[in-house]
């Protein structure tokens, strides 16, 4: 009863984990923002309003776009493969392919994470352009969220797939 429990509970978190990386592939992990920086192209009143609406530019990056998202995406692919390696096996390799999938997922929640910092730094700097100076702001957006969540919760149901055989076959009785 308990192994078709943790299986159950392995498929419903390998299942949400899966959407969850769906969507963060899907939705914008990041929305920037260029404006002048500073009061730059304001007129005589200081009034850069109409510099700044000029400008107009605003749009939304994917996980590929965004500076070290690529390593997100590599690592979702794997814990991906592990997953599905740990439901076509048994025993002892199915576990292994859960312990992996269990260090992957670390490593691509710190993949996940370095993206997001990586968008902060990047919303720091400041662009000279031919333009004059512009300030280029970004926010975080639900994707890095989810690309956070969805790597563990794939890696738990592997792990969880994981013990529904036992480690070491019963041997068969001797004489029977």
């Amino acid at each position: 009863m308990i192994r078709k429990v943790t299986t159950w509970s392995g498929v419903g978190l390998a299942i949400a984990g899966f959407g969850l990386g769906l969507a963060s592939l899907a939705v914008p992990w990041a929305t920037y923002r260029v404006a002048p920086r500073d009061g730059a192209g304001a007129d005589a009143s200081g009034n850069s309003a109409a510099y700044e609406s000029s400008l107009g530019l605003t749009g939304n990056l994917a996980v590929y776009q965004v500076d070290r998202g690529v390593w997100y995406v590599v690592a979702l692919l794997a814990v991906l493969g592990l997953l599905l390696a740990t439901a076509v096996t048994a025993g002892r390799t199915a576990r292994g392919c859960a312990v992996a999938a269990l260090v992957l997922s670390v490593a691509g929640m710190l993949a996940a994470t370095s993206a997001s910092n990586g968008m902060a730094a990047a919303a720091a700097a400041d662009l000279a352009t031919f333009l004059g100076p512009l300030r280029v702001d970004t926010t975080a957006r639900a994707g890095a969220t989810y690309g956070a969540v969805a790597l563990p919760l794939l890696a738990i149901g592997a792990a969880l797939l994981s013990v529904r055989t036992p480690a070491i076959a019963a041997a068969p009785a001797a004489g029977r």
